[in-house]
């Protein structure tokens, strides 16, 4: 690729310089004997604040360029839109701001960019893969001495591995172990993509992602967020929303003073779990204990409705009766009154046909 690049950029170079001198000097027409020092005239003829004596009754015409140099110029601007072109480096990958709007636009066109690059990126991991194997080959052959390595991760504890570590066993005899020698192990190069653009990717999708999961879940996910995004201080935020959450450095796994601060942790919130649990448990029996009361009072008025409306029903049958009665015994009084008065005017017209017979003798 640097080859096809190679001629456009000197043709590039060419066109800058020489739109550069046409700019830096000028021409000029005059009679022969228009000035009494022509190497005064020549020497300050191409200095931006010149000062040309001529003699009076001859003609100078001083000769500017420019517009030769606007085409060397353009003939500039073509070469670097070719080299822009065949290099495969466009604007999206450059950051520039272009006609696409979309992510997924500016996505794809970055993809198409990287397609023309990815061969010497290719040929770079492959040069590092050889390397690798080179150096791994010899240190598996000569590499014998004891040593202890300490071996890394981006994320995670620091572990320390000896190798070549001379031990004598329970018969006298000395071995090796971890020996580096005896072993054949794999060179393996991968690739990570550390462009701000991806981060920035990767940021807004994991912000979409928690934005539309549970909160207790987002909060949980909050510190691998944050630690995609570069700003400064950005590893005390993540400290402090870890601790916030209660979550341990995955760099500080096998620390014993963060084991014991997560197991003090865990037990403080196992005494507070079980706080609120025998809490709620009172709540619930104070709860079931008032329901139980209120039951209890219910029961009470419903009884003593109960008692009331009997009261009432006895109260209305007495009054009933006690009419029924009065009735009966006002009846009993008219017959015997009625009873009275017809024998009182019986035993009268009998005396009254009992004297007119004796009478009648």
């Amino acid at each position: 690729m640097v080859r096809n690049l190679r001629d456009p950029q000197e043709d590039l170079n060419k066109r800058r310089s020489k739109a550069l001198f046409i700019l830096s000097t000028n021409g000029i027409i005059a009679d022969k004997d228009a000035f009494e020092d022509w190497d005064e005239v020549i020497e300050e003829l191409p200095r931006p604040d010149k000062v040309l004596k001529k003699k009076a009754g001859f003609e100078v015409k001083l000769l500017n360029e420019t517009a030769l140099a606007e085409e060397h110029i353009m003939l500039m601007r073509e070469d670097k839109d070719f080299i822009q072109s065949a290099s495969g480096v466009t604007d999206e990958l450059l950051g520039r701001q272009t006609n696409a709007v979309s992510g997924a636009a500016i996505q794809a066109r970055q993809n198409q960019g990287s397609v023309v690059t990815a061969e010497i990126f290719d040929n770079l991991r492959h040069a590092i893969q050889l390397q690798g194997e080179i150096q791994l080959s010899l240190i598996e052959q000569f590499y014998d001495m004891a040593k202890t390595i300490r071996i890394t991760e981006a994320k995670g504890p620091v572990e320390f591995l000896g190798i070549n570590q001379p031990r004598i066993t329970s018969d006298g005899q000395v071995v090796i172990e971890n020996d580096i020698t005896e072993t054949q192990a794999d060179f393996v190069v991968d690739t990570q993509d550390f462009r701000e653009s991806v981060r920035v990717a990767m940021f807004e999708s994991l912000m979409n992602l928690c934005s539309q999961l549970p909160p207790d879940i987002s909060l949980n996910l909050l510190d691998m967020v944050v630690d995609l995004v570069d700003i400064p201080g950005k590893n005390e935020l993540v400290k402090r929303i870890r601790k916030l959450n209660g979550q341990t450095d995955p760099e500080q796994v096998n620390d014993p003073e963060a084991v014991a601060e997560q197991e003090a942790r865990e037990q403080a919130e196992a005494e507070q779990a079980e706080i609120e649990r025998q809490a709620l448990i009172n709540e619930l029996r104070e709860q079931e204990a008032k329901v139980r009361k209120l039951l209890a009072d219910a029961q009470l008025v419903l009884e003593k409705a109960e008692t009331e409306r009997l009261n009432r029903e006895v109260t209305v049958i007495k009054t009933r009766m006690e009419r029924e009665r009065m009735d009966e015994e006002q009846k009993a009084n008219m017959h015997e009154r009625n009873f009275n008065t017809f024998t009182t005017l019986n035993d009268a017209r009998s005396a009254k046909d009992k004297h007119r017979s004796m009478e009648g003798e």
